[in-house]
């Protein structure tokens, strides 16, 4: 009997271990999932985001920017991991996009997938509806063209030489009253998908009365969240034109949640280093959620003002459940009146209105500034540093500089083109130790106030429990004066932006230190990144 006991309490830990070991092993490849689906479609799209480390891709270089072509790395994995003759391989990002069943739930979806998850070659799975792409903006059907505008660029900078990318559910009218004269450039152009919401964001940017009217605009268009739709795209404004900034004025609504269109964005501006303007969304009057991609990190997401004190109740302001990014970076205003014919004058309001004049601002910055074209860790910090909070005195409820329905404040198109050259930046390498990273020595007057904004790039794993940034750099910023020490200072993890504003009260030198409080992991993030911070005082 005690033999049989023995023999069987012996068996029972057998299990348990090997429970324990499983669990562990469970644990370790969940991590990698992310679900944001309905139970009841019937289909599902899954994303994979490979690991670039092992891959084996082919360099292009093309008027000094220098590309990945990383398709037959992304060809390999999938016939490595037997995925479904419907998949998709990226050709400039590591991804990989299949389509399964659904009516299944998460449980049934993990089993089928448990293979691929356990691969090294794999860090993230996104598995997800097929989510509905909207317009940030509601537009009068009878409008024509911009009759008001709300931002006027008194500057000489006018986009001369500016190439700007549009990407739209339809194209623009460049018989429309103020783009007659406008070069335009399209990609797979049908005069049967002519859209008045392009040709209004258009002309807000590059119309004879735009903010940049001697700008080049380049026009693509999208119909679905289907990687290989925005891929096509992106390669066309990037690889083919090699566009200076892309405005995006519409949405995916992923319901609030990090998705893999959003992975996308951030890689691909890491890798371009272009800048990209997104509009915020219009959700303000429900749920009030960001729309996709504008929870990337490294996009300038814009909110819509109703007027100089007051958000527009439509404008969404709600960022990542759970997380400490902030959405929106900035807000603009959002209403124009439109000419609706003889002697007829309507509105139309939107994010999507509020955005193109964020985008034709850093089209301005450029021309005025080229060497700034491939680096928007400096255009994010120069327009978040001149950022107006004057007339915004109500929104108060700040994290790390940034409001939470307002961001750093409203577009100031003047200072920030006259401003562009004030600020520092420095490259962190993985080689780089932890501690003060740049210091800038700077005279101030008492009772100064100075406002200072640090930005830099991320390529961003997001835990699929939290919805939490994992592994991003992590930068404090600081202003000391040199003998009384710390006046003021902004740092957090899970960010990639820092802000404060400050008064100082002695004439004095002050230092502005940038610190690195951790290493640079370089397995999400590569050998080096580079930040900027831009400052004003007043």
């Amino acid at each position: 009997m005690k033999k049989v006991l023995l023999f069987f309490l012996t068996f029972l830990i057998i299990i348990s271990g090997s429970s324990v070991l499983a669990s562990n092993e469970s644990q370790e490849f969940m991590q990698k999932f992310s679900f944001n689906y309905n139970e009841e479609d019937e289909k599902l799209k899954v994303v994979l985001l490979l690991n670039e480390s092992y891959a084996d891709y082919e360099v292009l270089e093309k008027e000094g920017k220098v590309f990945k072509k990383l398709k037959q790395f992304n060809k390999r994995v999938s016939k490595a991991l037997d995925l479904p003759s419907n998949s998709y391989q990226l050709e400039y990002a590591p991804f990989i996009q299949f389509e399964i069943d659904g009516l299944r739930d998460e449980n049934l979806l993990v089993k089928e997938l448990k293979n691929i998850a356990k691969s090294d070659y794999v860090i993230k799975i996104y598995v997800e509806s097929y989510f509905e792409l909207i317009e940030d903006a509601v537009v009068p059907r009878w409008g024509d063209y911009v009759k008001e505008h709300n931002y006027s660029n008194t500057t000489q900078y006018s986009g001369t030489g500016i190439d700007v990318g549009i990407l739209e559910t339809g194209f623009i009218d460049e018989e429309a009253n103020e783009l007659t004269n406008e070069p335009i450039t399209y990609h797979n152009f049908s005069s049967s998908d002519l859209s008045e919401h392009a040709t209004l964001v258009a002309s807000i940017i590059a119309g004879d009365d735009g903010i940049v009217p001697d700008a080049e605009l380049y026009n693509s268009t999208v119909s679905s969240d289907n990687l290989s739709d925005w891929e096509s795209s992106f390669n066309w404004f990037l690889v083919t034109h090699d566009v200076d900034v892309i405005n995006i004025s519409l949405g995916i609504d992923t319901q609030g949640i990090y998705s893999a269109l959003d992975e996308y964005l951030d890689y691909i501006i890491t890798q371009h280093n272009t800048p990209v303007v997104k509009s915020a969304g219009n959700r303000g009057n429900t749920d009030g959620l960001i729309t996709s991609p504008g929870l990337a990190l490294n996009i300038i997401t814009v909110g819509a003002l109703e007027d100089e004190s007051t958000l527009a109740d439509y404008s969404s302001s709600v960022d990542i459940a759970g997380s400490n990014t902030e959405k929106p970076s900035l807000v603009a205003l959002g209403t124009y009146k439109i000419n609706c014919g003889l002697w007829c004058t309507t509105e139309s309001s939107g994010t999507s209105y509020s955005a193109p004049a964020v985008t034709a601002t850093i089209a301005a910055m450029m021309d005025r500034y080229s060497w700034i074209k491939n680096k928007p860790y400096i255009i994010h910090a120069v327009l978040t540093a001149y950022a107006d909070r004057s007339n915004l005195t109500d929104y108060t409820n700040f994290t790390n500089g940034y409001e939470d329905e307002i961001g750093a404040g409203e577009l100031s198109v003047y200072d920030s083109i006259m401003n562009v050259t004030k600020f520092i930046t420095a490259t962190v390498t993985s080689s780089h130790p932890v501690g003060i990273s740049t210091v800038k020595y700077i005279n101030l007057n008492a009772y100064d106030e100075i406002t200072i904004s640090l930005w830099w790039e991320v390529n961003s794993i997001y835990s699929s429990s939290t919805y939490n940034v994992q592994d991003t750099l992590n930068i404090n910023l600081e202003i000391e004066h040199q003998l009384d020490g710390l006046y003021c200072s902004s740092s957090s993890s899970n960010h990639n932006f820092e802000k404060f504003t400050c008064t100082v009260y002695s004439t004095w030198t002050y230092d502005i230190n940038v610190i690195l409080a951790e290493l640079l992991n370089t397995s999400n993030h590569g050998t080096s990144v580079s930040y900027a911070y831009s400052y004003k005082i007043e």
